[in-house]
């Protein structure tokens, strides 16, 4: 089985909605970066760096590498640049990349989901991303998890 070590309010919170998404059965674990969990030796073991997301293969499946972490300039400073060429690149597009909804468009929801939460654009600042946003809570596994993790509480140090 699939274990999927996670902190709420992270980049974990992309593959952990991938595994929802694809209807996937793992063991969610969550680890707390304000308790610092992720330095405990037991995590360690795992992944030496300490970061979320990682997953891990059990019974019989060879021990996967760490999932990269994506770590980018936060809140304001992403205010500007970033977002707007997001806006630009979506475009009049209803996913990020083709057709249909891709882990472009997870990632995409998470980092603008988390940026929304923490710096509350004005209303009409990003319309193309927050229609993009809203299509994504419109999915099922996109609330399923922003409700567990929200259950769990955001401590991020």
């Amino acid at each position: 089985m699939l274990a999927l070590y996670f902190a709420p309010d992270s980049s974990s919170m992309a593959p952990h909605i991938a595994l929802h998404e694809l209807g996937l059965a793992f063991d969610a674990r969550p680890i707390s970066f304000a308790r610092k969990q992720n330095r405990e030796p037991a995590n360690l073991a795992i992944n030496p760096e300490g970061k979320v997301p990682r997953r891990r293969w059990y019974r019989g499946c060879p021990s996967s590498p760490p999932w990269c972490t994506r770590r980018g300039a936060r809140g304001r400073r992403m205010r500007g640049a970033t977002y707007a060429l997001a806006e630009r690149r979506l475009g009049e597009r209803r996913w990020a990349v083709g057709d249909r909804m891709s882990i472009a468009d997870i990632h995409l929801f998470r980092l603008y989901w988390r940026f929304r939460n923490a710096v509350r654009p004005a209303p009409g600042e990003f319309p193309r991303l927050e229609a993009h946003h809203d299509r994504m809570m419109a999915r099922p596994a996109v609330r399923h998890t922003c409700a567990v993790e929200a259950a769990l509480g955001y401590e991020l140090p």
